[in-house]
């Protein structure tokens, strides 16, 4: 697929008094396939100062995600910005300057998403913070750009191995790094793995070979399954064949439901673990008492715990901007990254790209966001192969219970040292 390399926007007005500009891309959506490392993932906002250096009176970022495309539609990813750049700016900015919000609604297309990122480098954006990306191609613009990628989401190979990329938690590599693991704590010995046969599906499945390869435990059965297959059966069978102790799941969300039926149809009894990313409030609503003692692993510190004062603060701010829209990991995940922004940006005399950039590759004091570990950059050895942006690995183990999802680890851990860890 081609990208074009003008792509036509329009600017749609915000709301008055708002640090958020929207632009709308008239390109049709491009036909995609649904990911599967989130909850299957118009408009790009702003001021008129240089927010690439500090000399303006803003300090222009910019996040994107897929509005309404009925391929992916999120719109708390939005919502998760404005909620902490608002509060941002209520109580004065950074040393003063207000932080000016660029929304770019991708509408989970290749060449919009890229268009948003060449549209940060017209717009000389400080940063792009906390965007969910999908399509590798995206990370080439700011690549050549130089934008640094503060609190990125880590769904792909690319960018997990870009220069400008500063994950926020584990990624698609903590996610299943975090289901193998659990499942080794549950007591399993053999692993069975059912995952989409799309190419989204394919950097889960391989991180959930190399994490079974690492643990010691033995691959004893796996399959594959079409999106939206009317009936899974034949793949669950073939994914429990041998009856191995525990089946990590990497579906689509759509998918899950009449998957873990399957599972249960089939007699199965050993341990399911998956992500919290696949498991979002409706899946779990669908699936009713088949949900019960699934294991998840999230990358961010759930919902579920309100009386966390990081997660208490998150649904404040959200509240604050539309208390009607949906709270998620996703949601979450986005207004880390700003927390990280926001704490980094403040350690600096200048605030530009450059010294944004030169920050987050010295971090040595790490960055306290709450939701997710603390975050350095000094020091890390990467925790697999081709990640050499995975800072900060850890993730939160989780399991359902009662239609909740209920957190079992109250800090956060690193899943690749709990895949060695035989105690």
């Amino acid at each position: 697929m081609t990208i074009n390399s003008d792509p036509p926007y329009n600017y749609a007005k915000s709301r008055k008094g708002d640090s958020v500009k929207v632009l709308r891309s008239s390109l049709p959506a491009a036909i995609a396939v649904a990911a599967t490392a989130v909850t299957a993932l118009s408009g790009c906002g702003s001021g008129n100062e240089t927010a690439g250096s500090s000399s303006g009176e803003t300090i222009k970022v910019m996040t994107w995600a897929s509005l309404a495309s009925p391929k992916i539609s999120l719109p708390q990813v939005k919502t998760a910005a404005e909620a902490r750049v608002k509060a941002i700016n209520d109580a004065g900015g950074i040393k003063g300057r207000r932080v000016e919000l660029i929304f770019c609604d991708t509408n989970y297309d290749p060449n919009v998403e890229a268009g948003c990122a060449r549209q940060a480098q017209q717009e000389k954006v400080t940063a792009v913070v906390g965007a969910h990306t999908t399509f590798p191609g995206t990370f080439a613009v700011l690549e050549r750009a130089k934008i640094p990628f503060v609190g990125s989401l880590g769904l792909t190979e690319q960018e997990m191995a870009s220069p400008v990329v500063y994950p926020l938690a584990g990624g698609v590599p903590g996610w299943y790094a975090g289901a193998v693991a659990q499942v080794k704590q549950a007591g399993a010995k053999t692993v069975g793995m059912i995952a989409c046969s799309s190419p989204a599906c394919t950097y889960a499945t391989k991180v959930i070979k190399d994490s079974v390869q690492r643990s010691g435990m033995k691959l004893i059965a796996e399959a594959s399954v079409a999106s939206g297959v009317p009936d899974p059966s034949a793949g669950v069978a073939q994914a429990i064949a041998g009856n191995p102790d525990g089946l990590v799941v990497a579906v689509p969300p759509n998918d899950i439901p009449k998957l873990v039926q399957a599972v249960h149809r089939a007699g199965y009894k050993g341990k399911i673990s998956s992500s919290t990313s696949l498991f979002p409030a409706g899946t779990i609503e669908a699936l009713g008492p088949d949900a019960e003692g699934i294991l998840l692993t999230s990358q961010v510190r759930p919902l579920s715990q309100g009386d966390d004062p990081a997660v208490a603060q998150f649904d404040k701010e959200m509240d604050a901007i539309d208390p009607s829209m949906k709270k998620d990991e996703n949601a979450e995940l986005v207004w880390g990254a700003y927390v990280l922004f926001q704490k980094v940006a403040e350690r600096l005399d200048t605030v530009d790209s450059v010294s944004v950039s030169t920050t987050m590759s010295n971090l040595s004091q790490p960055v306290e966001i709450g939701i997710t570990g603390p975050y350095s950059t000094v020091g890390k050895t990467a925790p697999m192969a081709n990640t050499p942006r995975l800072f900060n690995p850890t993730v939160f183990n989780t399991e359902i219970k009662n239609g909740t999802v209920i957190v079992t680890s109250d800090a956060p851990i690193d899943p690749f040292a709990a895949l060695t860890n035989d105690s």
